[in-house]
């Protein structure tokens, strides 16, 4: 008999796309027995039989969806597919399709999916196939969203980045970007010579800021509204989750630095995130990035 997903969750999906581009598909796996301290441990994810890429399109796109995640094989109860983010970048973002698959004899160890679960963060286990979608969001287009080819060159990136984050260093007047592996009290502590240094979160805009930084009377103010102290170093910094460090880059810094002088407060503003549609219907993605975005060119426009 002829089954299909969930109507409400794959077939209203529209396309800006006119070409074909392409999707990661993660078969169920095993990697407990992957040695982590292994040098090629990543490598070794990724380049695993159990990835594979595969071209679709617009017109396609639901038959490659419902290939995919093998749809006739399981209950009409485990036929909703969910779709969760779980990686964004400046321009970018990552999403993971997946059936929720509830029926007990489909929940075994040889259908689980362990590498997309890790991937996920949510801290679930997940059965079956999973399909990988790059949404490109141009930061000079507002309301456009296109999905982008991804390779295995981007699962790379998105485990690598989980270990070796991004940073940002202020040092002698100048910022620059560096990727910080490990803990940061120990980063931080060789940075600083092991002297003491100060330590500030707040949230700016949507970015979750850690900013560690070391006071000195011959220091520079940054901007008050940051950080009132005069300083000589400052590390920033984002967290993603309590557990995780994500990545801030030398362009998101230098704009927040540039905003704080002038912004009343670092709260959002209710255009910034209200739930807007594009001219296809779809929700437009407000994400971290974007806010920032927005605040920037509000600012670049008041200034003219």
């Amino acid at each position: 008999m002829e089954t299909n997903l969930n109507p409400e969750c794959i077939n209203d999906i529209k396309f800006e796309n006119t070409s074909n581009f392409d999707v990661i598909i993660i078969g169920p796996n095993e990697i407990e027995s992957f040695d982590y301290n292994n040098p090629g441990y990543t490598t070794k994810l990724v380049n695993g039989e159990f990835n594979k890429v595969e071209q679709t399109s617009p017109d396609s796109f639901i038959e490659t969806v419902s290939t995919n995640l093998d749809v006739n094989k399981y209950e009409s109860d485990d036929r909703n597919a969910v779709t969760q983010v779980f990686y964004d970048k400046p321009e970018y973002f990552y999403e993971m399709m997946f059936l929720d698959i509830r029926t007990s004899k489909f929940r075994t160890k040889e259908n689980e999916n362990q590498f997309a679960s890790m991937l996920n963060l949510e801290g679930e286990k997940i059965y079956g196939n999973v399909i990988i979608l790059k949404t490109y969001i141009p930061n000079d287009k507002e309301k456009s969203m296109t999905f982008s080819d991804i390779s295995k060159d981007d699962l790379f990136e998105i485990i690598d980045s989980r270990v070796n984050t991004k940073v940002v260093i202020y040092e002698d007047g100048e910022f620059r970007e560096e990727v910080v592996r490990g803990d940061m009290d120990v980063y931080c502590k060789n940075l600083f010579e092991e002297e003491y240094f100060q330590k500030k979160d707040l949230m700016f805009l949507n970015h979750n800021l850690n900013i560690w930084y070391l006071k000195s009377e011959y220091g520079t103010v940054l901007s008050e509204k940051l950080i009132s102290d005069k300083i000589e170093y400052a590390v920033f910094f984002s967290m993603k989750s309590d557990q995780y460090r994500g990545n801030i880059t030398l362009d998101e810094v230098k704009k927040i630095v540039e905003l704080s002088k002038s912004l009343k407060n670092f709260e959002l503003k209710s255009e910034w995130v209200s739930e807007e549609k594009d001219n296809l219907n779809r929700n437009i993605i407000k994400n971290k990035y974007k806010v920032l975005e927005y605040a920037w060119n509000e600012y670049l426009n008041n200034k003219v």
